[in-house]
């Protein structure tokens, strides 16, 4: 026995689900790559920030690491310019980056803190200073910091 065949009317249908299933998943895959990207980003700029702040950390250590860096005499509040050098210092200031560091005596001949009647650290005296930092390395992307740190030397009594 031959059967005819009657048309269906569903004809085609699995192929427009199928197209618009594929059109759905390529936009997830899409959304999903753009925020990895994003991401990515994200981590980058933590980390050029991190890298800007341990800059500017180090350049306060190697102000602090020699006291001939430090402005024994003079006008009190005087920030003075402070030249570093090295790998951590580098900056490309063709390129707009700069890097500074300076140090300013703010107390002279101050009692050393915390000392009880009789102690032999009263035969000095405290000399304070405010050591700064900045590096701007935005020009290229890289981050920006900035610091001030205090710093006590003890020396002969004024």
């Amino acid at each position: 026995m031959n059967r005819v065949r009657t048309p269906h009317r569903q004809d085609g249908v699995v192929l427009v689900i199928v197209l618009i299933m594929l059109a759905s998943m390529t936009l997830m895959a899409t959304a999903g790559v753009q925020s990895s990207i994003m991401g990515l980003k994200i981590s980058r700029n933590v980390e050029e920030v991190a890298n800007a702040f341990q800059a500017a950390q180090s350049a306060i250590d190697f102000v602090i690491s020699d006291t001939n860096n430090l402005p024994m005499t003079g006008p009190l509040n005087d920030p003075v310019a402070v030249t570093t050098s090295g790998a951590p210092f580098d900056v490309n200031a063709d390129a707009g980056e700069t890097m500074e560091a300076s140090a300013e005596r703010t107390i002279d001949c101050g009692v050393p803190p915390r000392v009880g009647q009789g102690s032999s650290i009263l035969a000095y005296s405290t000399f304070s200073f405010r050591v700064s930092a900045q590096i701007d390395r935005t020009a290229t992307g890289r981050g920006r910091s900035s610091l001030r740190e205090g710093y006590m030397v003890l020396g002969p009594k004024c």
